[in-house]
């Protein structure tokens, strides 16, 4: 008897941490290397998309708000910290946005609108490196596999899919 309450409740805990790490990613409309964790109301992973926050020890995004994240760059190659990358290109129509590099311990470095430098044709180039290097940084944590997020909050297109800067590597 207690061997099955342990066995259920060891199910029952497994399955919902592999629900909250897993479901409710999705890959961006025509831009795979990005995923949406969907946390829209409606979406049937949305109580999974808040536990996975809680669990990184994050404030969930507002409802409202597009999460994404990505742990490759442009070329499907996975983020390293020996190398400097370049995230660059124009960001969606929207009330504000935020971008971090997190890797084990949570967030290592964010930027968001109001701290970035645009060009000026209004597109943005955002560098990820350990090294300082002139312009946007986010510091890349050393860590095996970092992950490069971007919440877009109240996009004026919130129900289309959105154009969403790439990752290109830059050199190691």
């Amino acid at each position: 008897m207690i061997f099955a309450i342990v066995a259920g409740v060891a199910a029952g805990w497994i399955s919902a941490v592999s629900l909250i790490e897993n479901y409710g990613f999705e890959a961006a409309a025509g831009q795979p290397q990005w995923k949406e964790r969907r946390s829209a109301a409606d979406h049937p992973a949305a109580p999974y998309a808040f536990g996975y926050f809680i669990n990184q020890g994050q404030v969930p995004p507002p409802l409202t708000a597009r999460h994404f994240v990505r742990g490759t760059d442009d070329e499907g190659s996975n983020l390293r910290p020996e190398c400097l990358y370049e995230v660059s290109g124009t960001m969606p129509s929207a009330r504000r946005w935020s971008m971090a590099v997190s890797g084990g311990e949570g967030s290592a470095a964010t930027l968001g609108a109001g701290e970035a430098i645009y060009e000026p044709d209004g597109s943005l180039r955002v560098f990820l490196s350990a090294q300082p290097v002139p312009g946007n940084r986010l510091a890349i944590p050393a860590v095996s596999a970092p992950i490069l997020s971007l919440t877009i909050h109240d996009p004026q297109d919130a129900g289309k899919p959105l154009a969403l800067p790439g990752v290109k590597r830059v050199r190691c």
